[in-house]
């Protein structure tokens, strides 16, 4: 039996259960092939691998946990689209939750773990829409490509300690559930008939001059004053999208001082033979919550000289934020020897890693990645 460091992404459809005591079996068989026609080309783009269906739920594997985050994110797109102009019988929803860590791999392909184990509550307590993920998936995807939340601890069943739980912040979704009800909105203002017009408007002469009357410039202009309700709603929009923003620019700020304040350490003898008066470049903002270094390759010296500052002050997220686009971009440019040398500092920071820790299992993924 092998075992592999892998992210698990769990799937189900909202309301599943219910749908099938009051469905019949062919128009259940419908829903399940429109989620299968929306989801599983999504998986294959990704390079996931269904290891499993159960009714409306998938098993996904990936090697990556960062493809598993952005796959999540493109099926909830595809869905929200898909919903926008499907019949009310054809829209669905669905939860999707990723996990990453060691797992088992028996001769059948089927995986298994308690990585699996929680990955399957994270998908439990998700929303519909969204796309939940652990600590442990957040330290080591590429959080330049992914706009995060921070959801908070959450107590699972079945795991011992408290799991930390983020989500992807889904702006596009957003716009998308906007115009979705910006546009039931108008179709039911539309549906109101001639003859419903022309009934209602006796009742209107036959009130009493005691009576308010209605005022004629609203009864006129009844579309203009709708158009400028959702007007007065987007512009709202607006503000709190920009004010979320503007906080979270301040936050990036005040990081990008922490990490300018950063001192070099000296760098062994035997991995470096000349000296390299490296100072990590001012990271790039690209609407995430974390500021990072955006496709900037190093060389092996400056790699081993930010990596040991990082660990001499035991800050793990920092390191493996650095870390992990180093074996995306730089890594693969390396000689043979350096690529050597970068596996053995590896190794030996994870030796000053706590156990069973989050940062631990970051790094035992960053090494596999790198072999």
């Amino acid at each position: 039996m092998d075992t592999k460091n892998l992210a698990i992404m769990f799937t189900d459809m909202k309301g599943f259960t219910t749908l099938s005591s009051t469905q019949s079996r062919a128009q259940l068989q419908h829903l399940l092939d429109l989620q299968d026609s929306l989801m599983r080309p999504v998986f294959k783009l990704f390079g996931g691998r269904v290891v499993k269906t159960i009714g409306d739920a998938f098993m996904v594997v990936f090697e990556s946990p960062t493809n598993a985050v952005l796959c999540g994110m493109k099926i909830q797109e595809n869905i929200l689209n898909h919903n926008a102009i499907a019949p009310s019988s054809d829209q669905f929803e669905v939860r999707i939750a990723v996990n990453a860590g060691e797992v088992s791999i028996n001769a059948d392909g089927d995986v298994f773990g308690e990585a699996v184990n929680i990955a399957s509550r994270i998908e439990s307590i998700s929303e519909p829409n969204e796309v939940y993920f652990t600590e442990s998936v957040y330290l080591s995807m590429n959080k330049n490509e992914i706009p995060t939340a921070d959801v908070g601890e959450r107590h699972l069943k079945g795991i011992p300690q408290a799991v930390k739980v983020y989500k992807v912040l889904q702006e596009r979704t957003t716009l998308i559930m906007n115009k979705m009800k910006r546009e039931q909105l108008a179709q039911e203002h539309a549906n109101l008939s001639k003859s419903d017009i022309h009934n209602a408007e006796p009742k209107e002469a036959t009130i009493s001059s005691s009576s308010v009357p209605v005022d004629p410039f609203l009864k006129k202009n009844k579309k203009a004053l709708i158009i400028a309700s959702i007007v007065i709603v987007l512009v709202i929009i607006f503000f709190a999208v920009a004010n979320t923003i503007n906080k979270f620019s301040e936050k990036i700020e005040k990081l990008n001082q922490l990490t300018n304040n950063t001192n070099s350490v000296n760098i062994n003898n035997d991995l470096i033979k000349q000296p390299n008066d490296f100072q990590i470049k001012q990271p790039l903002i690209n609407q995430n919550i974390e500021p990072q270094i955006n496709n900037q390759t190093f060389s092996l010296a400056e790699v081993i000289t930010k990596a040991q500052d990082l660990t001499a002050q035991k800050r793990w997220p920092d390191l493996i934020n650095f870390l992990n686009p180093v074996v995306d971009l730089s890594y693969p440019n390396w000689t043979d020897v350096e690529k050597q040398k970068f596996r053995d500092l590896i190794k030996n920071i994870m030796e000053q890693v706590p156990a069973d820790s989050p940062p631990l299992q970051a790094l035992k993924n960053i090494l596999n990645r790198s072999k």
